[in-house]
């Protein structure tokens, strides 16, 4: 038995089994309950549960065996994808710019192609 002025470890303080972990793990993977649910749920901090799926969790590897990507990979590619689109724009834009100022504004109107006026259907007025 432990006196009042014995000091308690404060890595053996908040100490949870291994058992315990995978089932909070569990319940977060399988979509049953969010991160801040579970915190709220089995009395753990949000922060605790979040380092347990990245040291136990398997939904990551399993996205990876299957092909797949977690979603930071997606948001990575998305924004890379983002990056390379606005550059092409910009310089698309100022193609555009000088072309109208070389040829003036006709150059820049949009047309149907020839191609897609044949097969689109004529309206017929009434």
């Amino acid at each position: 038995m432990q006196s009042k002025n014995q000091k308690v470890d404060p890595k053996s303080k908040n100490r949870y089994s291994f058992a315990f972990k995978k089932d909070v793990i569990e319940s977060v993977e399988n979509g049953k309950m969010s991160q801040n649910q579970a915190s709220l749920y089995y009395d753990v901090s949000r922060k605790a549960i979040s380092e347990w799926l990245k040291k136990y969790g398997t939904f990551d590897k399993k996205l990876r065996e299957m092909g797949g990507k977690s979603p930071r990979q997606e948001v990575a590619d998305m924004r890379a994808k983002l990056h390379k689109s606005e550059s092409e724009n910009t310089v698309l834009k100022a193609v555009l710019g000088m072309v109208g100022d070389e040829f003036g504004d006709e150059v820049l109107k949009k047309y149907l192609p020839e191609s897609l006026t044949k097969k689109l259907p004529r309206s017929t007025k009434k």
